[in-house]
């Protein structure tokens, strides 16, 4: 059963990839690291936490940035 180990780490790189650039950067660490924790919510709780907390990454620095400009 090399799904649950493997399958994880397959779907984290290529949400990697697809949010990355278009070149390879240390940013595409922490993307690789916030794939695994969404991928991990997923599997652990549902793909409800997992968009919430996907929702939650995008809003906060948008809202943070509208907050500090106004």
């Amino acid at each position: 059963a090399l799904q649950p180990i493997f399958g994880l780490w397959w779907t984290a790189i290529f949400f990697t990839l697809v949010h990355m650039q278009y070149t390879l950067t240390p940013a595409a660490l922490i993307i690789l690291m916030v794939a695994i924790g969404l991928g991990w919510l997923r599997r652990r709780y549902n793909l409800y936490a997992a968009i919430a907390a996907h929702f939650l990454y995008n809003f906060i620095p948008l809202a943070l940035s509208v907050l500090i400009e106004s």
